[in-house]
């Protein structure tokens, strides 16, 4: 599973992916709710005006093909896809 907000948004909406992420997403289970909500918590400190990233987990390298979406976040040990 993952969140996107191309069909329905919240807060996660604001976050970017990078290979490099300064968040880490956690699956909160509450009572009586069928699905996890998510919780984000950094890191390291966050400055102000750095941008909120996080790992959008959708590729695995491991599978040994390439990707269909590419990643462009810029780190320096960036896996080169998305999904």
């Amino acid at each position: 599973r993952h969140v996107d907000a191309q069909f329905l948004s919240n807060a996660a909406a604001f976050l970017n992916h990078s290979c490099n992420p300064n968040l880490v997403m956690v699956n909160v289970y509450v009572p009586k709710q069928p699905m996890p909500m998510f919780a984000f918590f950094a890191t390291d400190d966050i400055k102000k005006h750095e941008v909120m990233t996080t790992s959008y987990n959708w590729y695995n390298k491991d599978l040994g093909r390439p990707g269909t979406v590419p990643c462009h976040c810029g780190y320096k040990d960036c896996c080169g896809w998305l999904k």
